[in-house]
């Protein structure tokens, strides 16, 4: 299926060989059952690529990973 030029691929975002991923309910997200953390490994070295916020207010963790 292609929406707006995207084609969804079966297996989500476990399909990409060389890669685990797995989503947990931590309490993030007040909606009960819901899994509101993930997290995507790769299995060998991989790029990685960041979009950052401009508000002037800015998490610990955004300011971290801004400056790393």
């Amino acid at each position: 299926m292609k929406r707006n030029g995207i084609r969804r691929i079966p297996g989500g975002v476990i399909a990409a060989k060389g890669f685990r991923c797995a989503g947990v309910r931590c309490g993030i997200k007040t909606r009960a059952g819901v899994p509101d953390l993930g997290l995507i490994l790769s299995d060998r070295p991989a790029a990685a690529a960041a979009v950052f916020t401009t508000n002037r207010v800015q998490a610990a963790p955004v300011l971290f990973d801004r400056n790393s």
